[in-house]
């Protein structure tokens, strides 16, 4: 027993300092070799020299075994693994697979006490290129063959660990691989495309959105990649299920979990307290913004009755009527009022609004977008009108004190414009979409006016004809 703890020190020390040469003279010493037992956990020296990636060591002790201990090559530890196990957990580690595969074929089906194979351990690590060279071996088994190599005991399918371990490149695969398993419920009764309903803001990936590129169930410390308001973080959320769903196959659609939801209907209860979060906020800024416009509004309004200069006392028309500079403050007036007057009218719809799911996708944040950019050109036209009269009081040669007085008001609009930027920033993708809508409408309204002057042209040239 003391003879077999030295060992076992002097082996393990010398797979710690990488001293392989030390490791194979010690494994010649025991009946076993490389089978010998290491550890307290029933770890063989092949298992430790696996786990550790000893990728050279583990295929020189595999040709150094004796062919009478073959059998053991099964030898599991106290968790179940066996050496194929543990070699699943690297990509560098397939000479190491084929090695063991040609000396025990049947590794390949054992499970350890999860009920994993390896190739579901490799899933689990997110290992491609030995899923890759694993799922070979059984890709011309049937489907119920397959399925003893993608299920784990608690019905958790290689798909699921995919998706709940965050490989999401490598759960696209698995789909192209094992399209059957897009069906296939856990333990929980979950399909994968209700898992991926539950944590849409994982979804990401390179600006690009692909069907498994996230997974898992929102986590309660979640925190969105940037800060920003719950409408558009819902929006974000709302718009990945969208194309999520686009993907997916339709029948799927009205598959229900243990619980009888849908996707969309599990969607909705993972992210109401999102959607009250987001109603508040959007309120909220409505509000803030209507606010601000109808202080504008009133601003401006007040202004075209006290315009600059003053009025003629005899004929009331406006004492700098005939300079430049006076219709500029006239226009940009006008203009100030309508476009804050308009903005309010946005923003009062946005207040308006039943807050359904479906009007956080595009309409609450696109009216949004709408009325914040019509109270940012109300606010710079106003700048202009009060640029114009400051320019009419200097050529009328008004007192500086009044001048200056004027020039501080712009601090505050300043203020403003400055203060609501990184909203309108972050409001840049519905922006986007809005421009690519228009656009999108420019060509339709072109194409339809081209076909129609084409058909004016032909019915001429008949009339002309006959």
């Amino acid at each position: 027993m003391a003879r077999t703890q030295i060992l076992n020190a002097k082996l393990y020390k010398a797979l710690q300092s990488e001293d392989k040469g030390t490791v194979e003279q010690l494994c010649e010493e025991v009946d076993e070799h490389g089978l010998h037992i290491l550890t307290i956990h029933d770890d063989t020296v092949l298992q430790v020299a696996s786990y550790a990636k000893k990728h050279d060591l583990v295929l020189r002790l595999l040709e150094e075994l004796p062919n009478r201990h073959l059998d053991k090559l099964t030898r599991q530890n106290h968790i179940g693994n066996t050496i194929l196990h543990e070699a699943a957990i690297s990509n560098y580690s397939i000479d190491v697979a084929k090695k063991v595969l040609e000396k025990a074929p049947g590794l390949l089906c054992m499970r350890n006490h999860l009920g994993e194979t390896v190739l579901f351990r490799s899933v689990r690590y997110g290992k491609q290129i030995m899923f890759n060279f694993l799922a070979k071996k059984i890709a011309d088994y049937d489907e119920p063959n397959q399925k003893l190599f993608l299920q784990r005991s608690d019905k958790t399918t290689i798909l699921h660990i995919a998706i709940l371990a965050q490989h999401f490149e490598l759960a696209l695969d698995i789909t192209t691989k094992f399209g059957q398993l897009l069906g296939e419920r856990d333990g929980d009764g979950m399909t994968g495309l209700q898992l991926l309903s539950c944590n849409p803001g994982a979804f990401q990936r390179d600006g690009e959105k692909g069907l498994l590129n996230s997974v898992g169930k929102k986590n309660k410390d979640y925190v969105p990649e940037k800060i920003q308001g719950p409408a558009l973080e819902l929006q974000e959320e709302l718009v990945w299920f969208e194309r999520v769903k686009e993907v997916t196959p339709s029948h799927y659609f009205d598959h229900r979990n243990n619980q009888k939801l849908t996707a969309e209907g599990l969607f909705d209860k993972t992210n109401k307290e999102l959607r009250q979060k987001a109603i508040e906020w959007i309120k909220r800024t409505a509000e803030g913004c209507s606010l601000v416009a109808v202080l504008i509004a009133t601003v401006a309004f007040a202004a075209a009755y006290t315009i600059p200069g003053g009025s003629n006392g005899q004929i009331g028309a406006p004492v700098l009527l005939n300079q430049p500079f006076f219709v500029v403050f006239t226009v940009a007036d006008v203009l100030s009022i309508s476009f804050a007057l308009t903005s309010v009218v946005v923003f009062l719809g946005i207040t308006a609004s039943p807050f359904r799911f479906a009007d956080f996708r595009h309409s609450l944040p696109n009216k949004l977008t709408y009325g914040l950019t019509l109270l940012f050109f109300s606010v710079l036209i106003m700048m202009i009108a009060f640029a114009a009269t400051v320019l009419l009081m200097i050529h009328n040669g008004e007192g500086w004190r009044k001048v200056i007085l004027y020039a501080v008001s712009f601090i505050p609009v300043g203020l403003f414009a400055l203060s609501y930027y990184p909203l309108y920033r972050s409001l840049s993708k519905t922006y986007r979409y809005l421009l690519k809508n228009a656009w999108q409408v420019l060509f339709l309204a072109s194409t339809v006016m081209l076909r129609t002057l084409k058909c004016k042209e032909w019915d001429s040239l008949i009339v002309i004809y006959k």
